[in-house]
């Protein structure tokens, strides 16, 4: 009886401290443990170089969008001094005697002479503000590529090819 009652006492003392005891984990195995170690070790090593793949993109859209500023400039550039460029052969050809007193015979002679030295000029003329052409300089061919169906209607019509080159500035009166 003593026995029995031993184990009773016993048993109840072992249900009290396994009330107030931590749980125990479950058995993981060492390979798991493992695993899990070396993902503890490796996660800094991951955000630190997620972290830099961000600020290396972010350095370089930086730097891609000042080449884009850097390359426009240079562009305006450009076109500034291609619009300095033909002023000045305007007010040059402004200036010219047979331009000022609108001999059309003598400026279509000088604008087909000048024609060549000026390729790139798709018409060379002198116009009025009122009257229009006096002297000009068709251009041989025109890419098809610069004609549309408007333009090349409106050419037709009135023999003009401003309405693909579009107006030309008076001459500048000295």
């Amino acid at each position: 009886m003593t026995r029995h009652g031993a184990n009773s006492a016993l048993d109840k003392a072992l249900a009290v401290k396994r009330r107030f005891a931590m749980p125990q984990p479950p058995q993981i195995s060492l390979t798991i443990r493992l695993i899990i170690l070396v993902l503890i070790a490796i996660f800094p090593a991951i955000v630190i170089q997620g972290y830099n793949e961000y600020e290396l993109r972010k350095a370089r859209e930086a730097d891609i969008r000042q080449q884009v500023v850097q390359i426009t400039k240079q562009f305006g550039e450009e076109i500034g001094e291609l619009r300095e460029g033909a002023r000045q052969l305007l007010f040059a050809l402004a200036q010219l005697t047979p331009v000022k007193l609108r001999e059309t015979e003598a400026c279509d002679a000088l604008f087909t002479a000048l024609k060549s030295q000026y390729a790139n000029y798709s018409l060379l003329a002198g116009r009025t503000q009122r009257a229009g052409y006096f002297a000009r300089v068709r251009p041989q061919i025109i890419p098809r590529w610069r004609i549309n169906r408007s333009s090349s209607e409106q050419w037709l019509e009135t023999g003009s090819p401003s309405a693909i080159t579009g107006p030309i500035p008076p001459p500048v009166s000295g």
